[in-house]
């Protein structure tokens, strides 16, 4: 039986990312950031969405938009195939060019220290480029909007800088402070640290924190049936691949690792059919993203 189709959020803040299929670069040339910018800017448009930050890398873009009319698929769907449909005439290529299901992680503009805040995400967005330039030239980096945020570029038309300009008063010093000063939950060179793989117990919490349980009731299992919050965590334990000494399926306490591979299939199926699953999965990725957990111990 064929699963039911994934239906997203459609109103409200995002952050959305995708990815060039099998990492590939998703620009070649110069043209082609031009080309890229003029349909995000189309789609905009059409479909009533506020672009409020953006970071163009070579393999994968980020987004901060607004879609106060919905929209969110129709637009990411009409400017995604218009530039690949150009970009591949232009290189004669063929095939897709994204990987087919792009990222839309909610944001909770209001709180700005929040882990999924508008702030939060828009510093994550603009710091991006940090794996290949040095923090003192962040601002100077062709493709993203924090130099306009600083005013050292003009905005472009179909960008809205007011509303996260206006949380630090109008002030370039506090917003560049605020996105270039080093957090413990950094994850990039300009921390100070090389990037880590993320440990099993930051996955378990950030599952149990979006299923609004303990981790210790999330580690608690459940005879005869699987739980969600459980499933959740064994379907994000396998996307992000932890550093763990332990094997996942004994610290998630399922007793072997063909009943840990059924508990992901289970949570692999879920996020496929069922929405709320889905949403919690990319809140639970979120906050992974944005910040560091301190979860409580895990049992050894």
């Amino acid at each position: 039986m064929s699963q039911p189709p994934f239906v997203r959020p459609q109103h409200g803040w995002f952050h959305l990312t995708n990815l060039g299929v099998d990492h590939v670069d998703i620009f070649d040339t110069q043209v082609d950031h031009v080309v890229f910018e003029h349909e995000v800017e189309v789609a905009a448009g059409i479909f009533g969405v506020e672009i409020h930050a953006y970071c163009w890398m070579s393999n994968h873009f980020h987004l901060v938009v607004n879609c106060p009319e919905g929209n969110l698929s129709r637009f990411m769907q009409r400017f995604e195939q218009q530039y690949v449909l150009k970009h591949n005439r232009a290189i004669g290529r063929r095939g897709p060019l994204f990987i087919s299901r792009f990222g839309a992680f909610p944001i909770g503009l209001e709180d700005a220290d929040a882990d999924d805040g508008g702030l939060v995400v828009a510093r994550y967005v603009h710091r991006n480029p940090l794996d290949i330039v040095p923090l003192a030239r962040l601002s100077a980096y062709p493709y993203s909007s924090y130099g306009v945020y600083l005013g050292e570029r003009p905005a472009p038309d179909w960008l809205r800088t007011d509303v996260l300009s206006d949380m630090f008063g109008r002030r370039t010093s506090s917003l560049r402070e605020f996105t270039e000063r080093a957090r413990p939950s950094d994850r990039t060179p300009a921390a100070g640290r090389r990037h880590e793989p993320y440990l099993i117990e930051q996955i378990i919490a950030a599952a149990a924190l979006v299923s609004g349980v303990s981790v210790a009731d999330l580690l608690t299992p459940t005879s005869g049936t699987i739980r969600r919050d459980r499933a959740l965590s064994a379907v994000l334990v396998d996307s992000f691949r932890p550093d763990s000494a332990r094997p996942p399926s004994e610290v998630l306490g399922v007793g072997s690792r063909r009943a840990f591979h059924r508990l992901v299939a289970k949570g692999r199926a879920l996020r496929g059919s069922d929405p709320a699953f889905a949403e919690a999965f990319d809140r639970a990725r979120s906050v992974l993203w944005t910040t560091v957990l301190q979860p409580e111990l895990v049992a050894a």
